[in-house]
């Protein structure tokens, strides 16, 4: 060998060390990466391996996303990998104990927007929030079904596709729940609210 083959040897050598370390470390990063805490958010590309459960959290949590989870682990697990809650989180209407499974989504229900009341002239009522409206993102099944033509199926159709769909974004949504169209609405649009 001369001395020239003898550098491209070399040079050969370390770029395959260069190429070889930078796979290690790669794969040591993604392996810490997966290990720490009970879950790690997914950017899309990565798939559940194993018994893990990819679960969709969204709603009045700090960073709402996509979310691999160990196996076994609880709904507040999932909210803790999803950075805690937020200040305006409504706790008791998501049940923290329950086992998440693959392809679960869980969305915490945030705490109405309570507008203050518009005050009139003096010796005027105030108009503001109507008393008597309810918020359909947020209304168990007897709330709903104070609405005009709400009985017990369609209250339940409601809290179904709040439920898989998230939250009304606005109030003409509802009509995407089967069972109410448009002259149901018409009755309705001045009762409910966000």
């Amino acid at each position: 060998m001369d001395k020239q083959q003898k550098r491209l040897a070399v040079i050969i050598f370390l770029a395959a060390l260069i190429v070889a370390g930078s796979f290690y470390g790669y794969w040591q990063n993604d392996a810490v990466q997966e290990s720490t805490s009970g879950g790690s958010q997914l950017d899309g590309s990565r798939h559940a391996s194993g018994n893990a459960a990819v679960i969709f959290i969204s709603g009045a949590v700090n960073k709402p996303g996509l979310y691999k989870l160990n196996p076994g682990s609880r709904v507040v697990d999932a909210i803790k990998a999803a950075g805690g809650l937020s200040v305006t989180a409504v706790v008791d209407k998501v049940n923290l104990a329950q086992v998440v499974k693959d392809g679960m989504h869980i969305n915490v229900p945030e705490k109405p927007c309570v507008k203050p009341a518009k005050r009139g002239p003096p010796g005027s009522a105030g108009t503001g929030v109507k008393s008597g409206s309810v918020n359909i993102n947020t209304a168990d099944k007897p709330e709903l079904m104070k609405l005009p033509g709400v009985g017990p199926t369609l209250a339940g159709r409601i809290m179904t596709y709040r439920k898989e769909k998230g939250p009304f974004r606005v109030i003409t949504d509802i009509m995407k729940v089967a069972g109410v169209g448009e002259a149901k609405f018409r009755k309705l649009k001045d009762r409910i609210t966000l």
